[in-house]
């Protein structure tokens, strides 16, 4: 396949995508983010601190 033909069928997908979440509210979406946000934070800091005790 050319760049060009998986270009404009990548294009067609993020419209394809973006169509279907267009009837999903936009706070959803916003939620949704933090919410993964919050546990990779929350997730990194036990980590962090499981490495402070064991290495301390």
């Amino acid at each position: 396949m050319a760049p060009g033909s998986v270009h404009r069928a990548h294009l067609r997908e993020v419209k394809r995508l973006s169509s279907s979440t267009a009837c999903v509210p936009h706070r959803t979406v916003l939620n949704l983010y933090r919410a993964l946000i919050w546990s990779c934070l929350c997730e990194m800091l036990l980590f962090y601190e499981l490495n402070v005790i064991l290495c301390a």
